[in-house]
């Protein structure tokens, strides 16, 4: 049975001697999947490892992929993996990037 992951950014910390490390954190997703990602014009490429986040519409957010820092780039087309299911989606947006990752705004082919 797969895993179930949330996923959250930290925002701020301090490290008060006396009081420990206190964190900001940004709630990103309470579910997000495990997903092997491979891009379409290079199949045979090296996989990359990403988090896929669903689409909320209560929140209006979209679905998006969050991935190690801009390995992908607007407009290019990408194979998903979860387990056995597989689907195609396209680059739309970047919607963040920091120093240690970059979260993309997918649509369905």
């Amino acid at each position: 049975m797969p895993a179930n992951y949330g996923l959250a950014v930290a925002r701020w910390m301090i490290n008060e001697p006396s009081q420990g490390l206190e964190l900001g954190l940004q709630l990103i997703a309470s579910n997000v999947f495990a997903v092997t990602v491979t891009t379409a014009e290079r199949r045979r490429g090296t996989p990359t490892q990403c988090l896929l986040v669903p689409e909320l519409k209560s929140a209006h957010r979209p679905t998006s992929l969050v991935a190690p820092v801009l390995p992908f780039r607007v407009g290019l087309n990408l194979h998903i993996r979860h387990g056995e299911t597989k689907w195609g989606v396209r680059v739309v947006r970047l919607l963040e990037s920091t120093g240690s990752l970059a979260q993309y705004k997918l649509e369905y082919e």
